[in-house]
C-alpha cells in the first residue's frame, strides 16, 4: 500500500504541470506568477463614418486597410497569455524573431507571419523601424504633427491636444490598433514619426513593428497590456490551435466613431478660444478614452492635472461628466450589441440541438 502511494505521489510530481499549455514546468510557473492575470490589449474597431469628418482612411490602404480597422466578436484572453508566456528564443535585431509554443504547437514568429496575415508586400526600404535615428529631423516632424514651429528634443514629448485634428485621430487608431502603446495622450519621437510616414505615405514595415513590440511587451513593461490581442486571437484561430472549454474570452471595447471625432473637434475648439482651457492635463475626449482603455489594460494612473480658476474648474467639471456620460452611454450600446450576438448564438444552437434530436418511436 505504502508503495502504490508513492507511485501515486511520484506520477503526481511529474506532471504537475498541464502540458497542453506550456512546454514546462518553468513556463507553467512563469504563467501563474506573472501572466495569469496580465491584461490583454484588444485593438478597437473602427467605424467606417468615423472617417467622414477627417477622410484619412485611405492612410491605411498600405497597412492593411480594414484588416488593422475592423475587430469584432469574442477574443481568446488564454491563447494570447499563453502565446506571450512561451516566448522563447528571443532576437531583437533587425528583423526581429522569436518562437513561442501554443498548445502542442511550435511557432517561429517573424515579420512574415504577419506579412501574409494582413496581406501586405514586402517592405524593401522603409523609413520604420530604422536602424539609426541619423537623418530624421524631428522638429520638421513636430512643426507637421502640431501645425506651428516646433522644436522636439530627445526624450520631450507631445501632448494629444498639441496635435492637429487629422493627427489626433490618426494617433488614437494608430496606438490601439498598430503602433501599441499605453497612453496616447503622451508621444514620443518613434510614435510622432511612425504618424508622420503614414500620412505622407512613407514605407514603414509594420510587421516588422509588431514583432518587435511584442518582444518588448514580453520582456518588461508590465503596465502595458499584453499587445495586439485581436490580431493574434485571428492568427492562431486560423492555425487551428485548439479552444479549452474554460478559456477566458473578451470583446474589444467602445469603437471610434463619427460622434467621438465630432466631440473631439469641438472640445479642442472650445480650448483654443481660451474658455477653461489651463494648457494642463488631458483635455482632448479622445485621448481621455484612450486613458480609460489603458487603465482596461493594467496601464498606472497617470496624475490628474486641474485648472487653478474656478471658472476653469467648473467648465472642467461640466466637461469631464459629459464625457464620462458619453462613454457609459456608448459601453452600453456595446453591451446590447453583445447581447444580440449572444442572443443569435443560442437561436443556432437551439436549432442545432432540435435537429439532433431523435425522432419519436411510433407508438
Amino acid at each position: 500500500m505504502a508503495e502504490s502511494s508513492m507511485r501515486r505521489k511520484a506520477t503526481i510530481s511529474r506532471s504537475s504541470f498541464n502540458s497542453e499549455r506550456f512546454p514546462s514546468k518553468d513556463k507553467s510557473k512563469l504563467f501563474r506568477e506573472s501572466f495569469a492575470s496580465r491584461k490583454v490589449h484588444l485593438e478597437r474597431n473602427i467605424l467606417p463614418n468615423a472617417f467622414e469628418v477627417l477622410p484619412i482612411r485611405s492612410l491605411f490602404d498600405s497597412l492593411g486597410g480594414d484588416q488593422v480597422l475592423h475587430f469584432s466578436g469574442p477574443q481568446n484572453l488564454s491563447l494570447i497569455r499563453e502565446f506571450y508566456c512561451n516566448i522563447h528564443s528571443i532576437h531583437k535585431e533587425l528583423p526581429a524573431s522569436f518562437e513561442t509554443w501554443v498548445r502542442k504547437k511550435s511557432l517561429v514568429i517573424t515579420g512574415d507571419v504577419f506579412r501574409i496575415l494582413l496581406g501586405l508586400p514586402e517592405v524593401r526600404s522603409c523609413h520604420f523601424p530604422f536602424l539609426t535615428r541619423s537623418g530624421v529631423d524631428f522638429n520638421c516632424v513636430a512643426s507637421e504633427l502640431c501645425g506651428v514651429d516646433r522644436t522636439w528634443v530627445t526624450g520631450d514629448l507631445l501632448q494629444q491636444n498639441e496635435l492637429l485634428p487629422r493627427f489626433r485621430l490618426l494617433n488614437i487608431i494608430v496606438c490601439a490598433n498598430l503602433y501599441v502603446t499605453t497612453h496616447s495622450s503622451h508621444i514620443t519621437q518613434d510614435q510622432g514619426y511612425v504618424l508622420y510616414c503614414i500620412h505622407h505615405r512613407l514605407p514603414i514595415d509594420l510587421p516588422e513593428m509588431i514583432v518587435s513590440k511584442m518582444i518588448g511587451v514580453s520582456e518588461g513593461r508590465k503596465s502595458l497590456g499584453l499587445p495586439y490581442g485581436c490580431l493574434l486571437t485571428r492568427f492562431l484561430t486560423a492555425l487551428g490551435v485548439r479552444v479549452f472549454y474554460d478559456d477566458a474570452f473578451a470583446y474589444p471595447l467602445k469603437p471610434i466613431t463619427k460622434l467621438t471625432v465630432s466631440q473631439s473637434q469641438a472640445h479642442v475648439r472650445g480650448s483654443v478660444s481660451g474658455v477653461g482651457s489651463s494648457g494642463a492635463g488631458n483635455d482632448d475626449p479622445l485621448a481621455e478614452e484612450e486613458e480609460f482603455e489603458a487603465a482596461n489594460a493594467g496601464a498606472p494612473d497617470l496624475p490628474e492635472l486641474r485648472p487653478r480658476s474656478f471658472r476653469g474648474q467648473l467648465q472642467h467639471f461640466e466637461q469631464s461628466v459629459t464625457r464620462r456620460l458619453d462613454l457609459l452611454t456608448t459601453r452600453l450600446d456595446g453591451f446590447d450589441g453583445r447581447l444580440d450576438e449572444q442572443s443569435a448564438m443560442l437561436a443556432q444552437i437551439l436549432s442545432l440541438l432540435q435537429l439532433q434530436q431523435p425522432p419519436s418511436s411510433p407508438s
